[in-house]
């Protein structure tokens, strides 16, 4: 069970997949070069480069 509104909220996205692409969204708006891996699978590797 979540244990405040943030992270009930961010369960609500969804899959992995789409809290990583709103990551994403955000530190590129936020000035942030993102470079997505495009490596798929789970946890444990980088999923994306940032800089700034």
């Amino acid at each position: 069970m979540p244990n405040n509104a943030l992270e009930a909220n961010l369960r609500g996205i969804g899959d992995g997949a789409r809290l990583e692409q709103l990551a994403v969204d955000l530190l590129g708006r936020d000035g942030y070069d993102v470079d997505p891996t495009s490596v798929r699978g789970p946890d444990g590797g980088r999923d994306t480069l940032l800089e700034r």
